[in-house]
């Protein structure tokens, strides 16, 4: 798995362009969930490689990246990104971000927008609710405290609730919340800060670059007000809600949010 430095930390990240000939595809950058790693997106990246090169990282503290304290700041985590296609030699690109994934890319469309060639913002949010404060705090203090396998099973239940984990063999399950368990306590506590003050819905009126918003009709964390909120704001932003998908769209439902992100990519 290639690496780079960033803020003196080590950044992870896979890229489908190292084969001859890949450098001159379209690149597209997939930005992983809360707790996840850039192997969130292997099913999407198998379906997408043939036409685009494809990149993932691993957030701070994720999967291979090293934990970064400064990395409770949205920003610096859209500095991240681009510092994964600064690595990879990739001027511009499609971002698609899942949850604070798709936090990220709006901080980055609105710090690089002459470096997205379109956004993708995932199961997310603008703004979280007033009740999601209490909440996060409560989250982040168990995992500091107890650690955060404290997480596994509540966060399983929220992202595969509303009767979707029983369509899935364990086998499916078991990849998901091993990426929870082996997430640093560091990483989850300074990119859980993060979205903890994540507030950018004000801000997105100002976003100049082809958005797609994708929804889960299941969604528990961000239910359909959230990314109804999100299309209103960004200009010319299309809005696709998709039918039994929960907070992890691209794994619950690969076919319908492959079907959805193709059809943008082509039209932008």
């Amino acid at each position: 798995m290639p690496s780079t430095l960033f803020d003196g930390k080590q950044l992870s990240y896979t890229d489908s362009g190292a084969g001859e000939g890949q450098r001159d595809k379209p690149s597209l950058l997939f930005i992983h969930a809360f707790t996840c790693n850039a192997s969130l997106w292997d099913g999407m990246i198998a379906r997408f490689a043939s036409r685009y090169r494809c990149l993932a990282f691993d957030l701070p503290g994720h999967g291979q990246s090293e934990p970064n304290d400064q990395a409770s700041d949205m920003g610096l985590l859209a500095d991240c990104a681009a510092a994964v296609l600064d690595a990879a030699g990739v001027e511009t690109a499609h971002v698609c971000g899942l949850s604070i994934g798709g936090m990220i890319a709006q901080k980055f469309g609105l710090s690089y927008p002459e470096r997205a060639a379109s956004l993708t913002i995932a199961c997310s949010t603008g703004r979280l609710a007033p009740e999601a404060g209490p909440m996060w705090r409560a989250r982040l203090e168990a995992i500091s405290s107890k650690g955060i396998w404290s997480q596994v099973e509540s966060t399983m239940e929220r992202w595969f609730g509303e009767g979707l984990m029983a369509r899935f063999e364990p086998a499916d399950l078991d990849p998901i919340a091993r990426m929870i368990a082996t997430t640093t306590v560091a990483g989850a506590l300074s990119c859980g800060r993060a979205v903890k003050a994540h507030d950018l819905l004000d801000e997105l009126p100002a976003l100049t670059v082809p958005t797609l918003v994708i929804g889960g009709e299941k969604d528990l964390s961000f239910p359909a007000s959230h990314p109804e909120a999100l299309a209103q704001a960004i200009p010319g932003a299309k809005l696709v809600m998709l039918t039994d998908a929960g907070h992890l769209a691209p794994v619950q439902v690969p076919d319908a949010f492959e079907a959805a992100l193709g059809d943008f990519l082509a039209r932008v």
